[in-house]
């Protein structure tokens, strides 16, 4: 293996690495959104706070927004 094939290899692998960190990070805001938004339309009760996370975590799901990831 080439100098210049290991170097491709590892900027694959480290763009790869950030993408997936990015997608991992727009999921947690989008669904973080969903969850105060949830949250507000009940009036803030803190008694359903998970739950209003997992509705949130559901929605994102049911839209198709997620890439490669399953129930």
């Amino acid at each position: 293996m080439t100098e210049e094939t290991i170097h491709a290899n590892v900027a694959d692998q480290t763009i790869h690495q950030h993408d997936a960190e990015q997608d991992h990070q727009t999921r947690n805001e989008w669904i973080s959104t969903y969850a105060y938004f949830l949250a507000a339309a009940r009036g803030f009760t803190p008694a359903a706070v998970l739950d209003d996370w997992l509705n949130a975590e559901r929605a994102y799901m049911e839209k198709g927004l997620a890439k490669g990831e399953s129930d």
